[in-house]
C-alpha cells in the first residue's frame, strides 16, 4: 500500500510517521459496525429530511452512536455519543431509530433493492 503523504515510500528517520507502513494495519481509524439511513420527506409541507445512524469504536476501543442529520442535499448536523460497552450503545441506537420510525422516517430503498 502506498501512503499518499509519502508517495516515494522511504522512511527518513526512526520516529516517522510512516512506520504504520511496518504494521500492516490498515483498518483506518474508525470502524462501522452498523450503519442506518433513514428519510422523512413530505412533499405537502416542503420536509425532505434524513438521520444517518452508525455504531462505531473510536481511536481507544470506545463505542460511539454517531448521528448526522439533516436536509437532504445538505451535509447536517451531526452528534458523537460514547458508551461504555457495546451493549449500551446498541441499546441507544434502537432507541434513536424507533424514535424516528414513530416520527414518520422510513428507510430510504437502494438501487440494489430495487432490482
Amino acid at each position: 500500500m502506498i501512503n499518499p503523504m509519502n508517495p516515494n515510500g522511504t522512511i527518513d528517520s526512526y520516529l516517522s510517521l510512516d512506520a504504520w507502513l511496518a504494521c500492516g494495519d490498515d483498518s483506518g481509524m474508525a470502524q462501522h459496525l452498523y450503519q442506518i439511513r433513514i428519510e422523512r420527506i413530505d412533499r405537502s409541507c416542503n420536509m425532505a429530511r434524513f438521520y444517518y445512524l452508525s455504531l462505531q469504536r473510536d481511536l481507544f476501543g470506545a463505542v460511539c452512536v454517531v448521528r448526522n442529520w439533516g436536509r437532504l442535499g445538505t451535509g447536517g448536523q451531526s452528534c458523537t455519543d460514547i458508551y461504555d460497552s457495546e451493549q449500551k450503545a446498541i441499546a441507544a441506537l434502537l432507541a434513536l431509530l424507533r424514535q424516528k420510525l414513530r416520527k414518520g422516517y422510513r428507510f430510504r430503498a437502494t438501487a440494489a433493492a430495487l432490482h
